[in-house]
């Protein structure tokens, strides 16, 4: 599944186009800044948070 990286602060739009992107087929890995920005690839998002300490629900 092709993975897409969503660097967005809003906190409901970033959640909204993330379960656009998972809806089309893709992996939607959002972020609430740019310098969180790497940290997915590493490590799991959870949805709605930013934050790299969380499993993905």
């Amino acid at each position: 599944m092709p993975r897409i990286l969503l660097a967005k602060d809003d906190n409901v739009v970033r959640d909204m186009r993330q379960s656009v992107l998972e809806r089309d087929g893709f992996e939607g890995v959002a972020v609430a800044n740019v310098t969180r920005s790497a940290q997915p690839y590493s490590q799991p998002v959870k949805r709605g948070t930013g934050s790299p300490h969380c499993a993905r629900n």
